[in-house]
């Protein structure tokens, strides 16, 4: 459980720090909104490429 949290803490400090320091923010969405799109896309992308390792370690077992 503490590793999920800490997953989760973990890639929004990324999404955070990506907004911020490249300044994405389209027309007409706020800062908070960036961010959690950001952190959806991450977090999303990390566990579907985990899962592709893990698919393919089972695999050439």
């Amino acid at each position: 459980m503490i590793q999920a949290f800490l997953f989760f803490a973990l890639c929004a400090c990324l999404s955070t720090v990506h907004v911020l320091v490249t300044l994405k923010q389209r027309p007409g969405r706020s800062v908070p909104k960036e961010v959690l799109k950001h952190f959806t896309h991450l977090t999303l992308l990390i566990l579907l490429i985990s899962g592709v390792i893990q698919w393919l370690s089972l695999a050439f077992q």
